[in-house]
């Protein structure tokens, strides 16, 4: 399923206090990952979550559907990345793995080898194309402080209530205990390809980092852009 990448840079990771940081965007095929391309603020909405994981992450690794791996190496040109392919069979974890054998071994599918050796990763998510600089940073810090898996997230606000099989209301609950998940998510890069949150450590997330659909809710996110 997985196939190979694409060079268009020779940067090479940034060393954070013993943090060598790279960044994964997997997009596997059944995500629409030609949503991604949608225009956000006068750019493909990929190029806006790439140039924030550039900032502090060598090497960023998109994974991408080789069927339209063209249209994403036309967006990404010139930007700090590589581009790796699978095929339309190709699930979430398909592409975490290729991505995994990528950074321990470069050779195996492509990729620059001047970055080898990343110690911890980004992942971010396509649907949270929005991610605030400091919301990166605290990730980034929480890992060079020894965490091993780190996740964003907010309180929840609204009121949320239990039901039953009617769809009666039976209880509200605590909204205290429970937080709302947002990314990117920062891990050890010997965890991949695995996505378990157990144990994951916390930081503040950000209220513009929120979960969208595109093309349908680029209007919301063009309005946030608009706001900052």
């Amino acid at each position: 399923m997985a196939h190979g990448g694409s060079r268009h840079s020779t940067r090479c990771d940034v060393n954070l206090a013993g943090v060598r940081l790279a960044a994964i965007l997997p997009m596997p095929p059944a995500e629409n990952p030609a949503a991604a391309l949608t225009p956000l603020g006068g750019e493909p909405a990929v190029c806006r979550m790439v140039r924030s994981l550039t900032r502090v992450a060598g090497q960023v690794l998109v994974v991408v559907d080789e069927a339209i791996a063209d249209r994403f190496r036309a967006a990404l040109a010139g930007l700090t990345v590589d581009i790796l392919t699978v095929d339309g069979s190709a699930t979430r974890a398909d592409c975490l793995a290729l991505a995994g054998r990528s950074l321990a071994v470069p050779s195996l599918v492509g990729v620059r080898a001047g970055c080898q050796g990343a110690t911890h990763v980004l992942l971010a998510d396509q649907r949270h194309p929005l991610m605030a600089a400091d919301m990166i940073d605290r990730v980034v810090a929480a890992l060079a402080d020894g965490a091993d898996l780190v996740v964003p997230v907010l309180p929840v606000t609204d009121t949320v209530k239990t039901v039953d099989a009617g769809g009666t209301i039976t209880a509200t609950v605590d909204r205290s205990t429970l937080r709302l998940l947002q990314y990117p998510r920062g891990m050890r890069a010997d965890r991949l390809p695995e996505e378990s949150l157990a144990g994951a450590v916390t930081v503040d997330g950000d209220a513009d980092a929120v979960s969208v659909q595109l093309p349908a809710d680029a209007a919301l996110l063009e309005a946030i852009i608009a706001c900052r």
